[in-house]
C-alpha cells in the first residue's frame, strides 16, 4: 500500500513540478496548496496543511528573480506533507505536533537539496535546447510544430525531475523520520508544541524580505491597514 501512495504522490509531485517551472501557471505547486492536495490524497488533510502553511511561510519571499538559488518547493512541500501525513495514519502517533515539525524540517532539507538537482538537471536541458536548431526553409506551420516539440521536451523534463526526486526522497525521509520519532524523548516534544509561535514572526519576516523596497512600501503599508480594518470591523 505504501509503495502504492509513493507512486501517486511521484506522479502529483511531476505533475506540479510541470506546472511550477514550465506550465500553465495554476498556483497548485505552492506549499499551501500542494500540502493539501496531499493530505487530501493520504487521508490526513489537516497535519498536512500544517506543514504547507509553515513552507509557505519560509518559502514566501525566495522568489526566482536575480540569480537568486531557489528551492524545489514542490519536492519540498510534498515530501514534507507526505511524510507528515504517513506517519500519522501508518504509526497511530498522537503526537501531532511532532510530526507536523518533523515534517517541515523534512520539507525545508529535500527542498534545498530538490533546488540543487534541479539547477544542475535544468544546465542540461537548457543546453538540449540550445542545440535544436530548426531549419531556416520551414514554413510557419512546421516552425509551430518545433516550437511545441521544444515546449513539450520542457515540460516532460521538468515533470520526469520532479516525479523522480518525490519518488527518491520520500521513502528515506520516512524511514528516517520515523527512526527519529521513536526516540525523542519529551523536551523535544515540548518544543514542538511551542514552534507554532514562531509562525506569526515568520510570516511577517518573509512579508518584509518580499515587500521592503521604496516602490512597494506603499502597497505594504496599505495591505496592513487594509488587514487592521477587516479585523476591527470583524
Amino acid at each position: 500500500m505504501m509503495a502504492r501512495e509513493v507512486v501517486i504522490l511521484a506522479l502529483l509531485g511531476g505533475l506540479l513540478s510541470a506546472d511550477d517551472r514550465a506550465g500553465w501557471g495554476g498556483m497548485l505547486a505552492h506549499p499551501i496548496y500542494s500540502a493539501l492536495l496531499v493530505g487530501l490524497l493520504v487521508g490526513q488533510p489537516v497535519p498536512a496543511l500544517m506543514v504547507g502553511t509553515a513552507l509557505e511561510l519560509v518559502w514566501l519571499s525566495a522568489l526566482p528573480m536575480r540569480g537568486a538559488r531557489r528551492p524545489d518547493v514542490v519536492s519540498g512541500a510534498v515530501v514534507g506533507a507526505a511524510t507528515t501525513a504517513l506517519l500519522l495514519r501508518e504509526t497511530g502517533d498522537a503526537r501531532t505536533l511532532l510530526m507536523v515539525a518533523t515534517g517541515t524540517a523534512v520539507g525545508l532539507a529535500v527542498g534545498e537539496a530538490g533546488g540543487v538537482v534541479v539547477r544542475t538537471t535544468s544546465r542540461w536541458r537548457d543546453a538540449r535546447l540550445s542545440a535544436f536548431d530548426p531549419p531556416a526553409d520551414l514554413d510557419s506551420r512546421g516552425l509551430a510544430w518545433r516550437i511545441e516539440g521544444y515546449f513539450f521536451f520542457s515540460l516532460t523534463f521538468h515533470a520526469a525531475v520532479g516525479a523522480v526526486l518525490v519518488a527518491a526522497a520520500l521513502p528515506v525521509a520516512l524511514a528516517t523520520a520515523e527512526r527519529l520519532t521513536g526516540v525523542v524523548g519529551e523536551p523535544l516534544v515540548a518544543g514542538a508544541r511551542e514552534w507554532l509561535l514562531l509562525l506569526p514572526a515568520l510570516g511577517a519576516a518573509a512579508l518584509w524580505q518580499t515587500f521592503a523596497h521604496r516602490h512597494l512600501n506603499r502597497f505594504l503599508v496599505l495591505s496592513t491597514m487594509l488587514m487592521l480594518i477587516l479585523l476591527w470591523i470583524g
